[in-house]
């Protein structure tokens, strides 16, 4: 299964604004099921989910990349244990450290502005 790997906060949501409603536009048009890799704490899963919900996107998972460490080599970590279950044909976030990441393991990856 193709899918998208986004970041959540300033890449689909960022706070005082909400949804980014253009990267949400830009997901849709691709068509395939989201997969979130955060540095957010897994007690915020619901909080993520109820925000996406009305996106109408297909949020397949959820990877907690921990809120402390904020260490880029941790969401490539969890980018490259998601891609041995999935095909991931992109990956957006809008850390360009965590770019440089995912595509040192051939993850096609862009940054989010």
């Amino acid at each position: 299964m193709d899918i998208v790997i986004s970041d959540f906060d300033n890449t689909l949501f960022k706070r005082n604004q909400g949804v980014v409603q253009r990267c949400v536009d830009t997901l849709q048009q691709l068509n395939k099921p989201v997969y979130i890799v955060t540095y957010r704490a897994e007690d915020q899963k619901d909080f993520i989910l109820n925000t996406l919900a009305p996106t109408g996107l297909e949020i397949i998972g959820i990877a907690f990349a921990g809120s402390r460490s904020q260490d880029p080599s941790t969401k490539r970590l969890l980018a490259e244990a998601i891609s041995k279950k999935y095909y991931v044909s992109l990956a957006l976030d809008d850390d360009p450290e965590v770019v440089v990441q995912y595509k040192s393991v051939g993850i096609p990856a862009h940054i989010w502005v």
